[in-house]
């Protein structure tokens, strides 16, 4: 990915290389995103010129558009640059925490604990148990998911760098795969979230159910109970604000990032106003939650 940042000047066009050039400012240094967009029958390319984080969009042919044909382009740009932190970057992070094996291990202990203690669960524990249980399977279930849209879009993402071309339709699969992951995720922590009352009833009744003298036993169950206390089990203040976005991202409604990134990109991008144009005129009504993150002034979105 270094590697495809670092070339992608040498893979532009030399009449955009000068137009960049030419709305340098100063001491300016530019990047050119790894990739081009085909939109509307057209290739553009979108660059970034630092420390300034304000944005050009240029023609294949060396032109400038109005900011009325680039603003289209950038907000497409975004959208793969969101894509990338979700599904190259951030997911690094999620294929390392929660995995298929940590839920296995799970499954497995709880099967031995009740194989121990069978005859001392009551019907009531013993629901609380498969609480339990079905949960943990379906992690394992959800995580699956995550998995096959994390790898999905990197093929996706690396077929774009390597030829590099965006087009809509990789937008489009991109931006599907994103939600899949999300929901994926939310669906898990929703999950949690609702079997926390029988599991925390189980851990406090096998307390009373577990001999002194089983030490093996005693082990499996500070185990479990280490997992019962990582899973999500209440809501911190700090994450209404994420959980309520991404249920608007969900819906496809405007989260309040993506409004600040509408704006900022509206004062920061380079292109000239045509002469009729309002740049703080209302936002148009379309879908963009979900990749306001990864773009302006973020270069490291595409690097790994």
């Amino acid at each position: 990915m270094k590697k495809l940042w670092r070339m992608a000047e040498k893979r532009v066009p030399n009449r955009v290389v000068q137009t960049v050039k030419q709305y340098k400012r100063g001491k300016e240094t530019y990047y050119f995103l790894p990739f081009n967009l085909e939109y509307k029958g057209e290739i553009y390319y979108c660059v970034q010129y630092e420390p300034t984080e304000q944005i050009l969009v240029v023609r294949e042919d060396g032109t400038v558009p109005y900011y009325d044909e680039a603003k289209k382009v950038i907000e497409l740009s975004a959208r793969v640059a969101a894509a990338n932190a979700a599904l190259n970057i951030r997911a690094e992070h999620l294929l390392r925490t929660r995995t298929i094996q940590t839920y296995r291990h799970i499954l497995s202990l709880l099967e031995k604990i009740e194989k121990e203690l069978k005859d001392r669960l009551s019907p009531e524990i013993r629901e609380d148990l498969e609480t339990f249980r079905q949960v943990s399977k379906y992690q394992i279930e959800k995580r699956r998911e995550m998995e096959d849209a994390i790898a999905r879009g990197r093929e996706v993402l690396e077929k774009v760098f390597q030829e590099f071309r965006v087009t809509e339709e990789d937008i489009k699969e991109m931006r599907k795969l994103q939600l899949q992951l999300g929901k994926a995720m939310y669906d898990r922590n929703q999950a949690q979230l609702r079997s926390f009352e029988k599991r925390e009833r189980l851990m406090r009744a096998l307390i009373f159910r577990i001999p002194p003298w089983k030490i093996l036993l005693w082990m499996r169950y500070l185990i479990l109970l280490f997992y019962h206390r990582n899973m999500m089990n209440r809501i911190r203040p700090e994450d209404k604000k994420p959980i309520q976005e991404m249920e608007r991202a969900f819906r496809g409604e405007y989260t309040d990032s993506d409004i600040a990134i509408l704006h900022k990109m509206k004062r920061s991008a380079r292109n000239p106003s045509a002469p009729s144009t309002n740049l703080d005129r209302e936002i148009p009504k379309e879908n963009v939650t979900s990749w306001s993150n990864g773009f302006i002034g973020d270069r490291n979105d595409f690097r790994s």
